[in-house]
């Protein structure tokens, strides 16, 4: 639980750090000197956030697969998080790091190199945050349903790990290609920003229920969880 929770914080910091440096590089009151020393430092910072997640992840899944121990059905959750992390840290952060860093928030490369860098992000971070869900339900069974704890089947978690993978770039897809504004997002290319979505409700409303979901329902699980293993 320890491990999920500290990549979930990671990748939250990461992109709560990349906002603060947009918004501090696109400041009129930064020095040329200040502003490429900021942009030295929060290089060296955002290296080495990703360098951490890469190898931390890199690690797990290697243990995982090379301890007997570890090889359980509930640590298969783990191990498909870890890849989707692993993901996050190869292509999704240095993305963004590029984006806020480098182009200073100015986008440069046209609509399908934006439709790319967005598709990335959003798809990996949605399939991190829906293992985190699934893993919280599948320790919530665990340990409140014994027919669930004994079942060698591991259908179920394959259908999770399927549903966490598949549905995100469903959902991704739709709503960059089918479901946006697309004159208000050519607009906002002509002005060199990237922001695929435009006027899209349905991504607003998508953001919502993961945002509700991570702030209330994993938390209640795990408080029920622990609440059971307190008991027992």
């Amino acid at each position: 639980m320890l491990i999920v929770l500290y990549k979930c914080l990671l990748i939250k910091l990461v992109y709560r750090l990349l906002k603060h440096i947009s918004m501090k590089m696109n400041s009129t009151h930064i020095s040329v000197n200040k502003l490429y020393f900021l942009q030295f430092l929060s290089s060296i910072l955002l290296f080495i956030i990703i360098f951490v997640t890469i190898i931390g992840n890199v690690l797990l899944i290697t243990a995982i697969n090379t301890t007997p121990k570890l090889k359980i059905s509930p640590n298969y959750l783990i191990l498909s998080l870890s890849i989707t992390d692993l993901c996050i840290g190869v292509f999704a952060m240095p993305l963004m790091a590029y984006y806020n860093v480098v182009d200073l928030d100015e986008w440069t490369m046209g609509p399908v190199m934006c439709d790319i860098k967005t598709f990335i992000p959003i798809n990996l971070t949605s399939t991190s945050y829906i293992h985190l869900l699934f893993i919280a339900i599948d320790r919530y069974l665990s340990v409140t349903r014994i027919q669930y704890s004994r079942n060698e089947s591991r259908s179920h978690l394959i259908a999770m790990i399927g549903i966490s993978w598949i549905v995100p770039p469903i959902i991704t897809i739709c709503s960059i290609l089918g479901w946006r504004d697309n004159q208000a997002y050519l607009e906002l290319i002509a002005k060199h920003i990237c922001y695929p979505a435009g006027n899209n409700m349905f991504v607003r409303y998508c953001v919502i229920v993961v945002s509700l979901l991570e702030l209330f329902v994993i938390p209640t699980l795990y408080y029920r969880v622990y609440m059971v293993k307190t008991i027992i």
